[in-house]
Parts: C-alpha cells; sequence; structure tokens
C-alpha cells in the first residue's frame, strides 16, 4: 500500500495509517505541491525582501513618511502576522507561509514606526 493516500485515521488525511506524518517523498502527488511551495515562497521572499526594505531606507533617508497610510501599512502587518500565525500553529507547521510572512510581519512594523516617529517629529 506504499504511496497511497489515506483520508482517515487519527491524524487526517495527510498521514499514513500508523500515525506519522508524511514527507513529501512519501507520496508522489505532494511533490508537485512542495515544488509550488518552493516556488511560491521564495517569490515571497524576494518580494518581501526587496521591496519593503527599500521603502524603509527611502523614509529613512527622508526622514519622512507623509505619503505612507497608516491604516494600509497597520492591515499589512496584520494581514501577515496572522498568515504567520495560521501557518506555525497548524497540525503540522507550514513554513512555506510562515518564513515570507515573518518578514512581510517584521517590516511592516518597521515601517509603521516609522510612520508613527516621523509625524510626531514634523
Amino acid at each position: 500500500m506504499s504511496g497511497a493516500i489515506f483520508f482517515s485515521g487519527k491524524y487526517g488525511r495527510n498521514t499514513q495509517t500508523y500515525g506519522r506524518p508524511f514527507y513529501w517523498k512519501t507520496f508522489k502527488i505532494n511533490r508537485m505541491e512542495y515544488f509550488l511551495g518552493i516556488i511560491a515562497m521564495a517569490l515571497g521572499l524576494i518580494v518581501t525582501l526587496l521591496g519593503f526594505p527599500m521603502q524603509i531606507i527611502k523614509n529613512w533617508k527622508s526622514k519622512s513618511a507623509d505619503d505612507l497610510s497608516l491604516s494600509m501599512w497597520t492591515l499589512s502587518f496584520l494581514s501577515s502576522l496572522s498568515w504567520v500565525l495560521y501557518g506555525y500553529f497548524r497540525e503540522y507547521p507550514d513554513y512555506f507561509l510562515v518564513v515570507p510572512s515573518l518578514f512581510g510581519s517584521l517590516f511592516a512594523g518597521i515601517i509603521i514606526a516609522q510612520i508613527i516617529m516621523y509625524k510626531e517629529s514634523v
């Protein structure tokens, strides 16, 4: 019965019948999911690690964040943080969600701090 996916059992569909978690090599069908997860995580990291720091540097050099919306960046922070919590507290943590979202919430938090700090200094 190797290579079969079981939809019942103590741990649900993501396990073999004896209760151990599956790994992507165990089932041929999950290789595509694993591959797409790596691609999505890489793209998420590229956008997060290039875009957000550029905004942080621009704010820092100009000592101004007047053109940025506090509410939009707060929603971005809360959205990223919720994806981090969701990905981490699943039955089996999904690091494809956690890693890019963790950087996104960190950088969004820095931008929120800059918006607040530079509005007070005006």
